[in-house]
């Protein structure tokens, strides 16, 4: 293996990639244009599942979520709170300094890339480069979304509950993800311009009960790559991990476990001489990724009832599967078999063979 390794960008796969090379007794460096990590807003949730990759450090949790509700043109349409941890509301910056303690990190420091190659100093033709810069090297051709969220203080909500809300009219959804202490981000995000998003996110906010008397510290919003991966731009020669390889789960926009995922696989690869794609299969994300991508063309396409139906009549056993990246096409078939509309639907747009409903 070689002896140094440069990563370039310190989000959750850079981070995540040193944690784990670190690990490993190799010597490795992280490069970051940004003055700190986390430097990126999102809603800092992840589900439990991240823990088949790494631990979650102690004293970056910030919420341990018990359940969720799914709402869908104003009316609840799923819910799951029981006893059960779902996951976790993470301080994103601070979980990323923890994953890179003890590995030497350049702030600030705007890494030049020519023909394509990341110019690192002192980076000689045994040293590893890896990108991990964010959906800015994946340059997906189609489907980035905007999304927008409000860091808000004096929330009187459920403290464990996440909350999604859709609404038929719009290929995208509003978060509401406690943070504990009367803090929560309340966001939405969506395939439709600032102006509307931040219109429909300031609407919610008006009517929301919880958040009747509280105060809106920042409105902060991102890009999102919800493509799906793109296999092609990934090369042994120049390794790439996280969004830049498009590791997102393009329904939920969910990014800090596929790209954690994406690392584990790279580390793995590195160490053991094996293929990075074999490794990376063998988690499951891919797999998960390429199915939430399929759908997500299927929402684009369809209309807006289509899209409620799918939504509403789904199973909320194997919505919860989909959502994180667990389900097959096999699931799709057994969760839907009493439901033929929608098994229709999804035959319709090639997601299920058409001969599988005559089974």
């Amino acid at each position: 293996m070689a002896v140094r390794v440069a990563i370039v960008g310190a989000g959750p796969a850079g981070a995540s990639l040193a944690y784990f090379l670190r690990g490993r007794g190799v010597d490795v460096e992280v490069y970051e244009a940004g003055p700190r990590p986390g430097f990126k807003p999102c809603g800092w949730g992840v589900p439990r599942e991240i823990e088949e990759f790494l631990p979650v450090p102690r004293g970056v949790v910030k919420v341990k979520l018990r359940g969720y509700r799914v709402f869908l043109d104003g009316r609840q349409i799923h819910e799951d709170t029981g006893r059960r941890t779902w996951g976790y509301i993470v301080d994103k910056p601070h979980f990323l300094e923890k994953l890179l303690e003890g590995v030497e990190v350049h702030y600030s420091a705007a890494v030049r890339f020519l023909g394509g190659e990341p110019q690192i100093p002192g980076c000689d033709d045994e040293c590893i480069r890896v990108v991990a810069t964010g959906h800015y090297w994946s340059k997906a051709p189609n489907y980035r979304l905007l999304a927008i969220q409000y860091l808000v203080k004096g929330f009187r909500g459920e403290d464990d509950v996440l909350e999604l809300w859709f609404d038929r009219s719009m290929v995208g959804y509003i978060w509401v993800f406690p943070e504990g202490g009367g803090e929560a981000r309340v966001g939405i995000g969506g395939f439709r311009g600032f102006d509307e998003l931040k219109a429909r996110l300031d609407r919610f906010v008006g009517r929301y009960p919880g958040l009747a008397s509280a105060r809106l510290v920042r409105l902060e919003g991102a890009q999102l790559v919800v493509s799906g991966l793109r296999r092609e731009l990934y090369s042994d020669q120049l390794p790439v991990v996280g969004e830049a390889l498009g590791a997102v789960f393009p329904l939920t926009g969910e990014g800090i476990r596929p790209a954690v995922a994406s690392a584990w696989a790279l580390a793995r690869s590195l160490a053991q001489g094996s293929g990075f794609w074999s490794e990376f299969e063998a988690t499951g994300v891919p797999r998960g990724i390429d199915l939430q991508a399929r759908i997500l063309e299927i929402v684009v396409r369809a209309g807006p009832d289509a899209r409620a139906a799918l939504l509403s009549q789904m199973p909320a056993s194997l919505m919860a599967k989909i959502t994180l990246g667990k389900a097959t096409r096999r699931d799709l078939l057994g969760g839907l078999v009493r439901r033929p509309q929608l098994l229709m639907l999804l035959a319709r747009y090639g997601l299920v063979r058409k001969d599988a409903l005559n089974g």
